[in-house]
């Protein structure tokens, strides 16, 4: 497994769509020629709602002309130089082998563009997907597959459904895979939020919102508390700064490998952690 040949896919997306002057054509073809593609690794999931996920997420509208991020992705030879990074990843920390989906990113986003830098990614047990724009360079590729792919090694340890994680575990996938990035890649691939938290005020956030739900289960019960919830008062990124502020005070306390990391049980790295249960 490794990288997948999306180039072809979006090659044929910008011909298709430049002989359409049409917004909702380019939605069929968007479909035909991306998604369906996509499709293939996705046994489970109807193609029409594998269509949501992605826009959702950040896959490109069809009323953008991605020709310019393509050009870009080519100039970079980003395939070659992702395969090279998953190779390298998936030998230190014996991971799991998965396929590797780039594809361009909504560059209207202010999210995508602003908080994260023009990058965006979901990472599966089996398999991960890049989002990325004319902004993407290499350090940011690696910063990126690296946080995915530890997502992916970290769901392998864990062996459960999506419905039985807890949201204690969807905290310490993001935190793992934030404590991954600044490893391998510096404190300078942190994500924004990184800064706009203190220790006290992540504290406050889990003694208010968390603590008492942690063991909730279902993943999609957890969005508001990973992305945050203006209706429910956390900020935006909450989850992810508490996940990774358990496991950097965890391994304050213990040493551990990446590798060992990955295949702690979420409830031994809260123990160890400044944040008790």
């Amino acid at each position: 497994m490794g990288t997948v040949a999306t180039d072809r896919w979006i090659k044929c997306y910008i011909e298709a769509a430049s002989k359409s002057s049409f917004t909702q054509k380019n939605w069929n073809v968007q479909m035909k020629t991306i998604i369906e593609p996509v499709s293939r690794h996705f046994h489970h999931l109807p193609v029409y709602n594998l269509h949501r996920l992605l826009l959702e997420q950040g896959l490109f509208t069809p009323d953008q002309d991605v020709s310019p991020i393509y050009t870009h992705m080519r100039k970079l030879k980003m395939w070659a130089y992702v395969q090279k990074i998953y190779s390298e990843l998936k030998r230190e920390w014996e991971g799991p082998s998965v396929k590797i989906i780039i594809l361009p990113g909504n560059e209207t986003n202010e999210i995508i563009m602003d908080s994260l830098g023009g990058k965006m990614g979901i990472g599966f047990v089996d398999k991960v997907i890049l989002f990325v724009t004319s902004k993407t360079n290499h350090f940011d590729l690696r910063t990126l597959l690296t946080h995915e792919y530890n997502h992916s090694c970290r769901l392998m340890n864990l062996n459960k459904r999506e419905n039985e994680l807890t949201l204690l575990d969807s905290l310490i996938v993001e935190g793992l895979a934030e404590y991954g990035v600044r490893e391998k890649c510096g404190k300078r691939a942190l994500g924004k939020w990184h800064q706009e938290f203190s220790k006290e005020k992540l504290q406050h956030y889990w003694d208010h919102y968390y603590r008492e739900r942690i063991g909730v289960k279902g993943k999609h019960y957890h969005r508001p508390f990973l992305f945050g919830s203006e209706a429910i008062g956390i900020p935006l990124w909450t989850g992810y700064a508490i996940g990774f502020e358990i496991v950097c005070s965890m391994m304050e306390q213990k040493q551990h490998s990446i590798k060992k990391l990955l295949s702690l049980d979420s409830e031994i790295i809260l123990k160890e952690s400044s944040f008790k249960d």
